[in-house]
Formats: C-alpha cells, sequence, structure tokens
C-alpha cells in the first residue's frame, strides 16, 4: 500500500537568501529530491527509468505558501501520489514547522518521457506499473493557470553550463532563480504567498530565451520563448506585514 514519504530537517545555510529565507528555488529543489526518492521506493527509481533512459519530467507546480521557513528552523516535508492520468503522474506535498503549522502546500504534475525521442510515453507500454494513488482531503489542485498579465518589459537570457540537469536540459528549479532575479529590487520587503508554474519544451544549454515580464501590483507573469513557447510562470508576494 502506497504511504505518506515524511523527512525532517535543518535549513542550512545553502538553502537561504541573503534574508535567511529559504529559496525559492531551494524549496522546489527540495521537492523535486523528494518526489524521486518517493518514487524510488514505489519501484520507478533510476534501474526501472534512468537507466533504460527514460525520463522523469515535472510539468506543473502550484504552491500556497503560507510561510518559508528561516535558517536553522527545522521542518517536515512529505509527499504523497495523486491518482494516475492515463500518462500523467499527480504527487502533493506539504511542508510543516516543528509545532505542526503547514507552512507550505503544494501540487506538481510528472510525466515520463522517452531520453532520445524527447515524447512522452506510456508507462505500461514500457513495462512500468504505476503506484496506487492516494487521497487525504488535502490536495492543492494541480490544473490551475497563471492568470495573463500586461507586459511591463522584455529580457534577455541565455542557459549557462550550470543550469543543466541529469536530462540535459535547464533545470526546473533554475527558471524559480531567473525569475526573482529579475524582480530582486520589487520583491525586496515582500513575501511569498503563491507558485504556479507550467513547463512547456525543455531548453537546452545555450539556448537564450526572451523573458516577458508581466505585473498586475503583487503578481507577476514571466513567459518564456525560444522560437517556441518554454515557460509560464506566476508569482504572487504580499506585504511582510500582511
Amino acid at each position: 500500500m502506497t504511504e505518506i514519504l515524511s523527512n525532517s530537517f535543518s535549513i542550512r545555510s545553502e538553502h537561504v537568501d541573503a534574508r535567511r529565507v529559504l529559496r525559492l528555488s531551494t524549496l522546489l529543489l527540495m521537492l523535486q529530491e523528494i518526489s524521486l526518492d518517493h518514487s524510488t521506493l514505489l519501484g520507478f527509481g533510476s534501474d526501472a527509468t534512468l537507466n533504460r533512459n527514460i525520463l522523469w519530467v515535472v510539468t506543473r507546480y502550484h504552491l500556497e505558501i503560507n510561510r518559508l521557513p528561516r535558517y536553522e528552523e527545522r521542518v517536515t516535508l512529505e509527499t504523497w501520489p495523486g491518482e494516475m492520468r492515463r500518462v500523467l503522474f499527480p504527487r502533493y506535498y506539504r511542508m510543516k514547522d516543528e509545532a505542526g503549522n503547514v507552512l507550505t502546500r503544494a501540487s506538481s504534475v510528472w510525466v515520463l518521457i522517452d531520453g532520445l525521442e524527447r515524447k512522452m510515453i506510456v508507462p505500461k507500454a514500457a513495462g512500468l506499473t504505476p503506484a496506487e494513488g492516494l487521497r487525504t482531503g488535502d490536495e492543492l489542485p494541480y490544473n490551475v493557470s497563471a492568470a495573463q498579465l500586461p507586459t511591463v518589459r522584455t529580457e534577455s537570457f541565455t542557459v549557462p553550463y550550470s543550469y543543466l540537469d541529469l536530462n540535459g536540459h535547464m533545470n526546473n528549479t533554475r527558471y524559480f532563480d531567473l525569475c526573482t532575479d529579475l524582480i530582486a529590487e520589487e520583491i525586496a520587503a515582500k513575501r511569498l504567498v503563491g507558485v504556479i508554474a507550467e513547463y512547456q519544451n525543455e531548453i537546452r544549454y545555450g539556448e537564450t530565451v526572451s523573458v516577458s515580464i508581466g505585473r498586475n501590483n503583487d503578481t507577476y507573469l514571466f513567459t518564456g520563448t525560444c522560437g517556441r513557447p518554454c515557460f509560464r510562470i506566476g508569482l504572487t508576494y504580499a506585504s511582510e506585514e500582511s
């Protein structure tokens, strides 16, 4: 029977930004790593996937953030799979503080792709049997989209080698470093409360991406293109005192 995977750990210096708050890209890296850990326990580890040139790729994230943990704070991160939708693997998350307060709720959608053809595959056709999904009643919906916002400016970004992952493309967490760097001064006194990310096409090393930045008050939309739609990321902030 599928169970919730739970990991507890302390927030370290490499996890935080200059304000000693968990960096957004690091939070997404934590979600990525616990997802892969749980997939391994459920029989979808590298022997069944990566070593057969079958790649795990995330296509969506949705986060609601009550509070981001701070340096040296101890937290617990939980994850569980939802019911599979033919080729889509929904997955859910909670991060709690030591008192049991929920800091962040999140959902994601993962797919398996052929490493050579870069196309989605049907798990059963590849001899993979999905684990039974869970329903806890605390699942954050994943089928949401970032709202369209008026563009205020456009920037250009070229993918460096250090942004690549073992799938050979720009890692999903690095998109958040890119986005927050582009609005760093505007959000200096703000706290992040919501994230919606849609990954449309992978971006490879050396590709130059045109990033359109939309804004409406404290909500931002980042749309990336490089000859094709690549990503849409919505970030919502609030004032520190709210």
